[in-house]
């Protein structure tokens, strides 16, 4: 069952965004923004009309910043055109938003579920950083994603390289 504030959410979204433009959603933690997440709010804008951010809630982690904080370092972001607290599950409420595109950067366990739903419901994938390696664990769900993304931006020649060798 969705949270009760999702309906009113999702009403709010698609009077903003109006019928004719593309949405773009991504999710995260946002736990300190961070010149990463400006790069990657900035490139998943270009991606579409109308930029939807969820900030998770419930990551399971014990994070420096509550998630009002987090939310409000996001909403002060200038491509930002809608944050919301993601009280539900990120598959359900992509299922609910059906936006055009979800772009994710595929390297933590919560951007995993994300991915997923997009597949299944096909929606278009944009992978960001994938074919980096960190050696953690980060790489097993960064390369998971990878397989389940439709467009991959790289950031450099050698994550291109070892990008094709997954997809391949």
């Amino acid at each position: 069952m969705p949270h009760p504030e999702t309906e009113t959410t999702l009403a709010q979204i698609r009077k903003q965004a109006g019928r004719r433009r593309s949405i773009v959603f991504v999710s995260g933690n946002f736990n300190i923004v961070h010149p990463g997440h400006l790069r990657l709010l900035k490139f998943a804008a270009e991606c579409g009309d109308f930029l939807v951010v969820g900030v998770n809630v419930h990551t399971g982690q014990d994070w420096m910043l509550p998630p009002e904080l987090r939310l409000e370092g996001v909403r002060a972001i200038g491509v930002v055109d809608h944050a919301l607290l993601l009280h539900d599950r990120p598959e359900d409420f992509v299922a609910e938003l059906k936006p055009a595109v979800v772009v994710t950067v595929g390297d933590r366990h919560e951007t995993l579920a994300t991915a997923i739903a997009a597949s299944y419901q096909h929606i278009p994938l944009c992978h960001v950083q994938g074919g980096e390696v960190t050696g953690s664990i980060d790489d097993k769900v960064r390369n998971a994603v990878t397989q389940l993304a439709d467009i991959h931006c790289v950031a450099t020649e050698a994550a291109f390289e070892r990008l094709l060798k997954r997809i391949m």
